[in-house]
């Protein structure tokens, strides 16, 4: 049994956990968002083995300042791997805790995590046209807000896909940041083009510069 796995109720086939062993910390304040694959580590397509993680540069570094300041960092990540029945949730626990004990070894700490297996290619029971917990769908993120407590008005999200700067949006959150590392240069064209003139986009070279940018604003509003 995968803990965070829910196997029923609304939540079915979901992956949602918190890490923090009281949430309630986080009532009220910000958040910052992440895709993972892309932006916390390298995009190795369907990655499925802790041996294949390779850390983007600064990331341990960027998410330590965060927890300095007691900002919760929540995972959100489409597992179409799962879906498509590439490599099963065991695996997807194996790299996920990777994750998250470098980064609590280097002062960070991942909050929470939520992952979504379903796709329109997928087998079952994870075969779905338009799940609302699949970005560019905002139920993840929505899901965590609530969960929390969590003040979607103060909180970002970074991601490499226009479909995560999507979720973002759908869900109400106030800043969005397009990444360059994993998918971002590709998509960077897209992104533009969608975001138009919209003021609470920005694109960045990687993950160290939104949680700078991040962490200006939030020192911002606490002054």
């Amino acid at each position: 049994m995968i803990d965070g796995l829910h196997l029923s109720g609304p939540l079915s086939g979901i992956f949602a956990r918190w890490y923090e062993k009281d949430i309630r910390v986080y009532s009220g304040g910000p958040a910052l968002f992440l895709d993972r694959d892309g932006v916390i580590v390298e995009d190795t397509h369907y990655l499925s083995s802790p041996g294949d993680i390779s850390f983007i540069p600064g990331v341990a570094e960027a998410l330590r300042s965060l927890r300095d300041l007691n900002i919760p960092v929540i995972v959100v990540t489409n597992q179409a791997g799962i879906g498509k029945g590439y490599y099963g949730w065991d695996a997807f626990a194996a790299v996920q805790k990777h994750i998250n004990d470098y980064v609590r070894d280097q002062g960070g700490f991942i909050s929470g995590c939520v992952a979504c297996p379903y796709h329109p290619e997928g087998k079952n029971p994870y075969r779905h046209g338009n799940h609302p917990f699949r970005k560019p769908n905002p139920g993840m993120i929505l899901w965590a807000l609530k969960s929390a407590n969590i003040d979607r008005s103060g909180s970002w999200l970074a991601g490499d896909k226009l479909s995560d700067l999507q979720a973002g949006a759908l869900a109400g959150l106030a800043g969005l940041a397009h990444v360059s590392t994993g998918q971002g240069k590709k998509e960077a064209g897209i992104a533009e083009s969608w975001s138009g003139k919209r003021t609470d986009v920005i694109f960045v070279d990687s993950l160290k510069e939104v949680v700078m940018r991040f962490i200006k604003m939030i020192k911002g509003l606490r002054d």
